[in-house]
């Protein structure tokens, strides 16, 4: 009977060293579930997105995406890889590229240059997740909290036609249409602002339905007139050419 005790005593004293709270985590779910959740199969948290950050407008084709690196007990040396991916509005998948990432204490921040060019004056989302060899962690919080607009640069030499392919881009983007209106304007104006446009007001300050469009000449800045329809109706793009002064305050 002591015998058994002994052996019993030994048993539990082996069992409970196995259990040592100092021990790593393994970089797997638990024995006994396939994946956690979004089919996740590594015990890390969802990165956080730094940049660019929700409705920014990129100018370029190929975005740095930013994201600050995850936090996880793995055994010691193990390094995390990062897989960012670029979506279409509705989801699609458009880019996906895996780089090195680094130990996962927490600290700093992973960045990648998409690849690939994007197409212009489209609007996309992107996200990110952590990756140790074939496991991969939870995605970043729902992509449709991370919707960017990239637009190619434009400036005094683009066509009127480019300008007029952004601005009908933007609009979708900024969910403004199709109804032409002072106020949809004035949601739009910091991104037609950065692009060169001016936009037509009264000598109250009122915006009105003209944009004039970069020339590159200071002595003369409404030479490339542009109506954009009545407010109250829908968008239109005539194109005024010519126009040696603004009609009101610009």
């Amino acid at each position: 009977m002591r015998r058994g005790l002994v052996g019993i005593g030994l048993a539990s004293i082996i069992l409970l060293a196995g259990c040592s709270a100092d021990t790593p985590a393994t970089p797997t779910v638990p024995t006994g579930s396939s994946s956690g959740a979004g089919g996740s199969t590594l015990k890390t948290p969802a990165p956080t997105l730094v940049s660019p950050v929700t409705g920014q407008r990129i100018t370029g084709n190929q975005p740095t995406l930013v994201l600050q690196n995850v936090s996880a007990q793995f055994s010691p040396g193990t390094q995390v890889s990062y897989e960012f991916q670029v979506t279409t509005l509705t989801g699609q998948v458009v880019y996906s590229r895996t780089v090195a990432g680094g130990a996962a204490n927490g600290q700093g921040t992973t960045s990648h240059t998409v690849a690939s060019p994007l197409t212009s004056n489209t609007s996309y989302r992107w996200r990110a997740r952590a990756v140790v060899g074939s496991d991969v962690g939870p995605f970043s919080s729902d992509a449709s909290t991370t919707a960017m607009f990239v637009t190619s640069s434009l400036g005094p030499s683009s066509s009127v036609e480019e300008f007029r392919v952004f601005f009908f881009a933007l609009i979708d983007q900024k969910g403004v249409g199709p109804i032409a209106s002072a106020q949809a304007l004035g949601v739009m104006e910091p991104d037609l602002t950065a692009v060169g446009i001016i936009l037509e007001k009264s000598s109250s300050g009122s915006i009105r339905g003209r944009l004039y469009l970069p020339t590159g000449n200071p002595n003369n800045l409404f030479s490339r007139a542009v109506d954009i329809g009545s407010f109250g109706g829908p968008w239109q793009w005539v194109n005024r050419g010519s126009s040696t002064v603004c009609e009101g305050i610009c």
